[in-house]
């Protein structure tokens, strides 16, 4: 099966596109609900998917998706790929194109699709191939109409339902069906049914659901992930067969169980010098230092790429194969560590995670089967019970012990030899999240401005900044005027980046200048006494807000700058003093004369995490945008007579 790869892909979980019904279709735009075209770049004009579970291994599936495209960028939603292996076996392909009247334009049957290897550009082995098409539209709107039929013996990745397929695209109807030839044992998940009209027609064992007229979906500002709050329905059988492999547990105890039995045991395997050499390295050092000094090494050893056949998608390469080579994917690197580990008499846990930076998504603990993207290691504290430090095995430049926002604050599972867990990895929250900028700036009576700047980042913040150290002068360049953009003519006469691992502190020592600092007005001579951490984007207003309101992390920033007056010149009038506190957070910010001309500047900003009701987004906006305001107030200047 096709998979995508986020740091490496350990599973497939993919949203279902499509089932043959004969159902008459009026494929002309004219005939489109108008509520359906707004907002839309494409409308699903039919999704229907039907699953035929024959036994524990071997199933059927029919889809059939038709979507008209209005736009360019309603290209994409018409999914017209279809995966396959050794284990996977296609019945039917085809795809028919129309025009906006639903005339006929071109028809695509098998021998006409192309094919090609599933390569991520990172695998150098890989046996996961598909077919696709890459049809260029001669105008807009068209409509595909894209049929598959396949038959596999691996059940342990079952299509599921999500009746809503992205924003910006809209669904006439979406219909799906799953059946067993013989009874199976299984399970089932529905999410967010209760939210949405969703029809449910099943009876017993056969699952039947349909939506219809559902309306695109447009994106709020700070709202929660797609997939957390849209309808979808899932299956997992408690026996099933995983690519020539047969799999089973119904719960995380003994699908870890399975999966430490079947997939992991037996890779642990090492040279005896290797393990002599690993002894030698943390001789004397205590259980969490010989774990960092062996992550070190590993990071400095060994480089990803996938290796992807059969069922070396979920099963880690051996751990003397990648001490030999030098690479793997996550499973094969967090694998090696843990074996390393383990001859340095240090415990670990091999763990499964969804990973992701730009959201969180759990695992859920209620539903066990093949879940997440990406493997990482646990290593359980001897001195503190219940605490666990965290290493992505992947990454070669994050410090031991900080996943940063690929992984924290989520659910795993933790594999274990007597069986499955499902813990929580570390959240870097609030206070964690900690930038601490000081400023010496020094004002000419041009208006122009001279400054040193350090810059201090620790928790996400840190995580968003330490990859600064590994760009280039140009890229330097680029995102100090980007970060700076309020600056005009910004020029970044010297530099010197410090990214402390030991600390996990991020550290940016700068001189800069600009001829623009300041404005004059009518002889008066006007500045920002913040210059260098303002807010500047106001989050977008909303008619009516449909979704909650989300803050993922939160942070705190603190600010101090001083600006030394230009000669002849004295305060005619400087911001009063504020503080703000609300629900999501704190504002200060504090303005000092003294007499020997300096300004000093203080502010902090902390924005809290949370998930708040919809009704509270415009008090968050006018929180945010009062920051705003206030970062942007002006010092006046005027002659000395």
């Amino acid at each position: 099966m096709r998979t995508l790869l986020l740091a490496c892909i350990f599973v497939s979980i993919q949203i279902p596109i499509s089932l043959h019904a004969q159902k008459q279709i009026d494929y002309t735009f004219a005939n489109i609900p108008p509520e359906l075209i707004k907002n839309a770049n494409a409308v699903v004009r039919l999704q229907e998917a039907k699953i035929d579970i024959h036994s524990f291994k071997d199933m059927t599936v029919n889809k059939k998706r038709i979507v008209t495209v209005l736009n360019k960028y309603g290209d994409q939603h018409t999914r017209t790929v279809q995966d396959y292996d050794s284990y996977l076996k296609i019945l039917s392909l085809e795809a028919n194109v129309y025009d906006k009247d639903g005339k006929f334009v071109k028809k695509f049957k098998q021998k006409d699709f192309l094919d090609q290897s599933d390569s991520d550009g990172y695998s150098i082995y890989t046996d996961d191939r598909y077919y696709y098409i890459r049809y260029t539209p001669p105008s807009y709107p068209y409509t595909m109409v894209f049929e598959t039929e396949y038959q596999t013996s691996t059940t342990a990745f079952i299509e599921s339902w999500y009746p809503i397929s992205n924003i910006f695209v809209s669904t006439q109807e979406s219909d799906y069906q799953l059946s067993f030839d013989t009874p199976q044992a299984h399970r089932i998940r529905e999410m967010n049914f209760e939210h949405f009209p969703v029809k449910n027609l099943s009876v017993g064992d056969k699952y039947h659901y349909r939506m219809e007229n559902i309306t695109a979906v447009k994106p709020e500002t700070h709202s929660p992930d797609f997939v957390e709050i849209i309808p979808s329905f899932r299956l997992a059988l408690d026996q099933f067969y995983l690519k020539g492999v047969e799999g089973r547990g119904n719960n995380w105890k003994d699908f870890g169980k399975w999966m430490y039995d079947d997939l992991l045991a037996g890779s642990d395997d090492l040279s005896e010098a290797t393990k002599a050499k690993i002894k030698e390295m943390v001789k004397g050092k205590s259980s969490l230092e010989a774990a960092k000094t062996i992550h070190d090494y590993v990071q400095q050893n060994t480089r990803y790429i996938s290796v992807q056949i059969g069922v070396g998608g979920w099963k880690p390469m051996k751990a003397s194969e990648v001490d030999r080579l030098g690479y793997g994917d996550c499973k094969a690197l967090t694998n090696y560590t843990h074996t390393l580990l383990e001859a340095a008499g240090v415990a670990s846990y091999y763990s499964i995670v969804y990973a992701g930076s730009d959201s969180k998504k759990d695992i859920p603990e209620d539903f066990a089967a093949i879940q997440g993207n990406h493997a990482i290691l646990a290593i359980p504290s001897i001195e503190k019970e219940g605490e666990i430090t965290w290493i992505d095995c992947t990454s070669q430049s994050l410090p031991f012990g900080f996943t940063g926002d690929f992984t924290d604050g989520r659910d795993v599972l933790i594999v274990k030899p007597d069986g499955g867990e499902i813990v929580r990895t570390k959240s870097y929250l609030n206070e964690e999240n900690y930038q601490k900028t000081v400023a010496e700036c020094a004002i000419t009576p041009e208006g122009a401005m001279n400054a040193k700047v350090h810059i201090e980042t620790k928790g996400i913040q840190y995580n968003q900044r330490y990859g600064l150290s590994m760009q280039s002068e140009k890229e330097l360049e680029e995102h100090y005027k980007a970060y700076w953009s309020y600056i005009p003519n910004l020029q970044i006469v010297n530099k010197e980046l410090t990214n402390d691992r030991e600390g996990v502190v991020f550290k940016e020592d700068l001189q800069i200048s600009t001829t623009n600092f300041g404005n004059f007005v009518n002889g008066k001579l006007l500045f920002c006494p913040n210059g260098f951490n303002q807010i500047t984007n106001v989050p977008d207003r909303y008619r009516k807000r449909t979704m909650p309101l989300k803050i993922e992390r939160g942070y705190l920033d603190e600010d101090e700058f001083t600006l030394k007056l230009p000669e002849g010149y004295e305060v005619e009038s400087l911001p009063q003093d504020i503080k703000m506190e609300s629900k999501f957070g704190i504002y200060e910010a504090t303005f000092v004369k003294s007499e020997n001309g300096i300004i000093s500047y203080r502010r902090k900003q902390f924005l809290k995490e949370g998930t708040y009701p919809k009704e509270d987004y415009e008090a968050y906006r006018a929180f945010v945008k009062d920051i705003a305001r206030n970062d942007n107030a002006k010092v006046v200047l005027g002659k000395i007579n």
